[in-house]
């Protein structure tokens, strides 16, 4: 398996000694490494390993012994893994733990060197096995290997492309395609530098390309078509989250092309929603500009704003309001079955659901737009949002009723809380913030609800434009 891979790599059972073995060590010539790899709908080359597929082992504890090299004896699905040489050993009542990596390199002995400006890798990691005392597991099957994905994955699927034509080239520039990931524990450490990455084509076509986990600002996608019209959007900030598969569906209209980032479930790679981005024509591609701006959407409002990564989301939060207890991250249960935040319960007061800060001092400079979505009821009362022009004083936004349609919302004097909300499918909310300097530090939004009503809501995809 040259590129993608998933699935488990078994560790078979050791050749348990025998009454005359000096020292009563394990004497290993048998002991080799299986694989069992489930197919894949989303492969680069296909779901089993190849011949000669290596991977790398090492082992701490009682007997120690650092990147030993496996290769396949032959390819398939049930491919087994031998030693390339001296294979490994500890003694009978010993404890070991097993770290393994792929693919093998002769020079990692301490850090894995990873590049992904001109190939495509797919580094897995796998670190479950500790506390290794038998050679076999307690129900007698074989100690497994669990592998997981350390980089990340952009898949993007095109329509709308004129009859006869295809996608001739397409990059992300100025992005991070350099890391180093420690054998020890898997931590990734990425360069400083920036490069340009193609992006994989298959019969002119897209194809998922593995990207370095890492959070890019005004990365640049560049598509060129076999007509040698050029288009391009850039992201203000790109984040790429380890394991996880970022899908944008691309439709190309009316002279642009759009992009929209959507949810869905490839494999085991994991799959987050960023929200929606709008790619126009580029003119040193020989394109003119539509004559009128094509609609734009917006960017994550702070980190965790759609609520994939709840870590990050509760990393923004000010300490002094925190979240509230009945709000509770909601996996499945936001847009398109990706995860949202969910407030349930019957407040005593006017609640502060959260307040985020503006922890990384963005400059929201131009922005006319916050919006985010909700899905449920409250009856009787309404939401209030706070929006910091300088992490203390505020500007307020009620949101009012809400009864199925999506709602615009200026500022207000203060905060209030009449209204009803009945949203049995995601409604969209958005204030107009068109004059607003908003905070680069502390404070940035707080999201309030009314009190002593039921409330059983959902919100997702807090973004900003």
């Amino acid at each position: 398996m040259k590129k993608l891979l998933v699935g488990a790599l078994a560790l078979l059972a050791l050749t348990a000694c025998n009454k005359d073995c000096k020292d009563a060590a394990l004497q290993q010539e048998a002991m080799q490494f299986g694989s069992n790899i489930p197919a894949l709908n989303l492969r680069m080359a296909n779901n089993a390993f190849e011949a000669n597929d290596a991977i790398g082992i090492s082992m701490t504890g009682d007997a120690t012994a650092t990147n030993v090299e496996y290769k396949t004896t032959a390819g398939g699905a049930t491919a087994t893994f031998a030693p390339a040489a001296t294979g490994l050993t500890f003694a009978e009542g010993q404890t070991v733990n097993f770290v393994s990596y792929y693919p093998y390199s002769a020079n990692a002995t301490t850090d894995l060197a990873i590049d992904l400006t001109n190939a495509q890798t797919d580094v897995l990691y796998s670190n479950n096995l500790t506390g290794i005392k038998t050679a076999k597991a307690a129900n007698g099957a074989n100690h497994v290997l669990q592998f997981t994905h350390k980089l990340a994955l952009v898949s993007f699927t095109m329509t709308g492309l004129p009859a006869g034509t295809t996608i001739a080239s397409a990059q992300l520039e100025g992005i991070v395609t350099t890391s180093s990931m420690k054998i020890a524990d898997g931590t990734l450490t990425n360069g400083t530098t920036t490069a340009t990455q193609k992006l994989q084509l298959k019969n002119g076509a897209f194809a998922p390309t593995i990207v370095i986990p890492a959070t890019n600002a005004n990365a640049k996608l560049v598509i060129k078509l076999s007509d040698g019209k050029s288009y391009s959007y850039t992201f203000a900030n790109l984040a790429l989250q380890s394991g996880k598969n970022h899908k944008f569906n691309v439709t190309l209209a009316s002279g642009a092309i759009t992009v929209d980032q959507v949810n869905g479930q490839i494999s085991n790679w994991d799959v987050v929603d960023g929200g929606n981005v709008t790619v126009v024509p580029d003119n040193t591609g020989g394109v003119t500009p539509p004559p009128t701006p094509q609609p734009t959407t917006g960017e994550l409002l702070f980190p965790g704003a759609d609520f994939e990564d709840f870590a990050a989301f509760k990393g923004t939060l000010n300490s002094r309001f925190g979240l509230q207890a009945y709000a509770t991250e909601a996996a499945g249960a936001g847009r398109n079955g990706s995860t949202a935040l969910h407030i349930k319960n019957t407040p005593s007061g006017n609640d502060y659901i959260f307040t985020a800060e503006n922890k990384a001092g963005k400059d929201f400079s131009g922005k006319t737009k916050i919006s985010f979505y909700i899905k449920g009821t409250a009856a009787g009362k309404s939401l209030s949002c706070n929006v910091y022009t300088d992490g203390r004083n505020y500007k307020a936004f009620n949101v009012g009723d809400v009864n199925n349609a999506d709602v615009n919302v200026s500022v207000a004097a203060n905060n209030q809380y009449a209204g009803s909300i009945t949203a049995n499918d995601w409604v969209k909310v958005t204030l107009d913030i068109t004059g607003l300097t908003l905070s680069t530090s502390g404070n940035l939004f707080s999201l309030k609800v009314g009190k002593e009503v039921a409330w059983d809501l959902y919100i997702d995809d807090i973004t900003i434009e």
